[in-house]
């Protein structure tokens, strides 16, 4: 059940990058830390990260007997904040977008 849900949740990733690839423009940015970051390759890079330890997931799940849901729960909430930061980044360009 666990491994559906995060599996969901990164298809649903790989969903809405597929959607704002449409609706944003390509010279959408948004500014971190260190300058602006161009919001396609932020599209592309977090899902990618979400698939890739999605499979490190279910290959560490599918081989060990866990007696306690707890990190199971973790990995959980880590994919969880792993589309909230996708979301906000399109939130940021979006907004970003808007002011310029």
């Amino acid at each position: 059940m666990i491994i559906v849900l995060c599996g969901m949740i990164v298809l649903g990733m790989v969903g809405i990058s597929l959607h704002e690839a449409k609706t944003l423009p390509w010279d959408a940015r948004i500014l971190t830390g260190r300058g602006p970051l161009y919001v396609p390759f932020r599209l592309v890079v977090v899902p990618a990260f979400g698939a890739i330890l999605y499979g490190i997931f279910v290959a560490t799940v599918s081989g060990a007997s866990h007696r306690s849901r707890q990190p199971l729960a973790i990995a959980v909430l880590f994919f969880v904040i792993l589309a909230l930061t996708q979301l906000w980044t399109i939130k940021a360009a979006r907004s970003s977008r808007s002011s310029d």
